[in-house]
């Protein structure tokens, strides 16, 4: 029963060892008049891109020139389980619309 526990104790200290620290092996950051790109990639599998584009938005009666970015994107990323997610999204006047897949 002591040989159980001291296994026990050996397999939680293990798997609560600290992992390496995470590192940003690529970043972009392209800020422009009419839209932006953004990315990044970190040492741990961690992936970002976004565009953003500058487009017209429908007039409002306080705002007939009224203007909203258009956003495409994605990030990717690995769970505990090592499963890899894909999250893929547009963003603006239709709102928030993700699309996940495990890859």
């Amino acid at each position: 029963m002591k040989f159980m526990i001291a296994l026990a104790v050996l397999v939680a200290c293990a798997c609560a060892a600290p992992q390496a620290p995470v590192e940003t092996v690529r970043f972009v950051n392209d800020i422009q008049e009419d839209g932006y790109n953004f990315a990044y990639e970190t040492s741990d599998g961690q992936k970002r891109d976004e565009t953003g584009t500058l487009k017209d938005a429908p007039p409002t009666e306080d705002n007939p020139n009224a203007k909203a970015i258009d956003i495409v994107g994605s990030y990717e990323f690995t769970s505990p389980e090592g499963k890899t997610y894909r999250v893929e999204y547009t963003s603006g006047v239709n709102g928030f619309l993700p699309k996940v897949t495990i890859v």
